[in-house]
């Protein structure tokens, strides 16, 4: 928040409307088919969103790691009120600053400069599904795993391979023979 310009005072108020918890590997943060009202700052630990496939296992969708991906949330649940179509759960043990949709709108009432910040995460929001389309449209499984370790090494090290792969939208298989050639 500081490199957008807040002062520490701002940064104090925004950071007292959230309630610091902890979870554990295995919780589940938000479930699907329900309205979201609140959204998470991941300060540490790593979420993924998935959502089951046709044989009901986990098909992710992203995940949630600091520092760079760090705002926990389902944008359509949480911008336009409709049900969340993933479900959210905790990789590793993590502790997040929780919001309620109040505290957003409290903040985002009080503080222009929050509008700069939601401006700067939505355009950064939208690079980074722009260079998902281009991996899954253009990149053979070698080259989607060499953009995920160059990306996002920490995924590589602390995500189960099964996850990534079905994030890749690769077969475990594949993902196993590619690592192998890398």
């Amino acid at each position: 928040m500081e490199k957008t310009g807040f002062t520490f005072p701002e940064i104090e108020y925004v950071l007292s409307l959230g309630e610091r918890i902890s979870l554990k590997k295995g919780t589940i943060f938000s479930q699907p088919n329900k309205c979201w009202e609140h959204l998470g700052i991941l300060e540490s630990g790593i979420l993924g969103g998935w959502k089951p496939n046709e044989n009901f296992d986990k098909k992710f969708m992203q995940f949630f790691y600091s520092p760079s991906h760090y705002l926990i949330v389902d944008y359509e649940c949480f911008v336009e009120d409709k049900p969340a179509i993933q479900t959210i759960e905790v990789l590793e043990d993590a502790t997040i600053l929780f919001y309620s949709r109040k505290h957003y709108f409290e903040v985002k009432d009080k503080l222009s400069k929050f509008l700069d910040l939601e401006k700067r995460t939505a355009e950064r929001k939208f690079l980074e599904s722009q260079k998902l389309v281009t991996m899954f449209q253009n990149c053979d499984a070698i080259e989607r795993i060499k953009l995920i370790q160059e990306s996002s090494p920490e995924i590589m090290t602390k995500v189960p391979y099964s996850y990534i792969a079905s994030f890749l939208g690769l077969h475990r298989n594949t993902f196993a023979q590619a690592i192998k050639k890398l």
